[in-house]
């Protein structure tokens, strides 16, 4: 009988986080991040296994060098994506073109998926821009990081913090997503509220995953044309 118990508590235990937001998290290479440029799903597909050894190992080099070997050990390609002359083409019709740190144009380049986990066990999924050469294109997209230890706000905590937000009050959550971005040049969580199905509006919350401060505050109405969206940036007050 105790044993009975004890296996229908674990089996409720999971059954409670994966009707959770915090189970169903959505990271980088599953949303759309702005400030991308170009966005993930605008690349080629690209089997890793392409990827020349030796390119590999200058971009392990380089990534060490912005963080730590530590840092390094802990991560794992997921996929990867190509940048070649043809998207490169479409991309500079209606775009500025892409360039390296010496404002030379680019035509080839690799995005690569890196997955590691937070200090607190939290999945995080991150793409890093890789020249033939091994190089990176932007070391923005790692420079978040620096030497220190990847630590977020866990989900609960940020689920507390929203609810307890009251400005645009956010009462049912329907999605919850994680990814650096590039814009903020932050670890960002977006929490996206359960649609009002009285006036079709649907809330959004975008906090710093570090600090644990709102940084934007959105809303848009589903029954209404996208120009309608609402979008309120929170100032930081800087201290004397």
């Amino acid at each position: 009988m105790r044993t009975f118990f004890l296996v229908s508590l674990i089996l409720f235990a999971i059954t409670v986080q994966a009707q959770s937001p915090c189970g169903k998290v959505l990271l980088y290479d599953q949303m759309v991040v702005k400030g991308d440029q170009p966005l993930l799903h605008k690349l080629k597909r690209f089997d890793i296994k392409l990827i020349p050894d030796t390119t590999l190992l200058k971009m392990k080099n380089e990534v060490i060098k912005v963080t730590s070997a530590e840092f390094f050990s802990q991560l794992k390609i997921k996929s990867a994506k190509l940048f070649d002359s043809a998207v490169a083409t479409a991309w500079s019709w209606i775009n500025p073109p892409i360039t390296d740190k010496y404002s030379n144009p680019v035509y080839y380049f690799y995005a690569v998926m890196f997955e590691t986990k937070t200090v607190n066990g939290t999945p995080f999924v991150f793409r890093l821009d890789v020249l033939k050469n091994g190089e990176l294109l932007n070391e923005k997209q790692i420079a978040f990081l620096g030497k220190q230890k990847l630590n977020i706000i866990g989900c609960q905590k940020l689920i507390t913090l929203v609810l307890a937000d009251t400005i645009q009050p956010i009462h049912a959550i329907d999605e919850i997503a994680l990814a650096y971005r590039p814009n903020d040049e932050a670890v960002v969580w977006t929490v996206a509220s359960v649609e009002d199905p009285k006036t079709g509006i649907q809330y959004y919350k975008e906090v710093n995953a570090i600090t644990g401060s709102v940084i934007r505050r959105s809303s848009s109405n589903l029954n209404a044309v996208p120009e309608t969206e609402k979008i309120e940036e929170v100032k930081t007050q800087t201290k004397n």
